[in-house]
């Protein structure tokens, strides 16, 4: 941390993560398990907020139609921005993603916040866990297999072991897996922007 920020500064404590949040995401790294953290949970002053967080939001079910149910997580991007303002500064104490990686990650969340809007909040933190909990472990298997094909065909290849998660995040962020981003976030709230101009319309027929 202070080699990024100076050799004489501390992270402030509404981003300092505690002993036992650095052990668990050093863990995760060291036991190359998906670096997800539950933002339910793993948040500022956790010693003091160590209450499961939830809200409600509506979802998509798996036949189109659409429901309100409760979910643990952060109630707005506001709260999330901060649990992952200390998962980035724990990153950066255990040296494992570079900080210009991080900020770009939630810069790309704090644009869909915006372009959104906090009424689609449930749909966008529900794309967050998608990416950090489940396609980052299948990007970082994808690379790693393209890594040992290459290496077996005597090609030269940029992977670099020691740092899976760094080259998963960045793949992530990679224009060629904006598919993912559509297909989670964007073409539902199409759909629900869709249904609910269409229950707009009917209400004003009188239908």
């Amino acid at each position: 941390y202070k080699a990024i920020y100076g050799a004489d500064q501390e992270p402030d404590e509404d981003v300092a993560p505690n002993s036992d949040q650095l052990a668990c995401l050093e863990s995760l790294f060291k036991g190359n398990r998906i670096p997800y953290v539950d933002f339910s949970v793993f948040g500022p002053h956790a010693s003091r907020t160590d209450r499961i967080k939830f809200f409600k939001g509506r979802v998509q079910n798996p036949d189109g139609s659409w429901v309100m149910i409760e979910i643990r997580g952060p109630p707005n991007f506001e709260t999330w921005m901060q649990c992952w303002s200390v998962f980035e500064t724990a990153c950066i104490m255990i040296k494992v993603l570079d900080l210009g990686t991080l900020k770009s990650y939630a810069a790309r969340i704090s644009k869909l916040h915006k372009e959104y809007g906090e009424e689609f909040w449930a749909n966008l933190y529900q794309l967050d866990v998608r990416a950090r909990g489940e396609h980052l472990g299948k990007i970082r298997l994808k690379q790693l297999r393209a890594h040992k094909r290459a290496v077996l065909n005597g090609h030269v290849s940029t992977y670099d072991e020691s740092r899976p998660w760094q080259h998963a995040y960045d793949q992530l962020l990679h224009p060629s897996e904006n598919h993912f981003w559509d297909k989670e976030f964007r073409h539902p709230v199409l759909n629900m922007k869709i249904d609910n101009r269409i229950r707009q319309v009917d209400a004003f027929l009188g239908g």
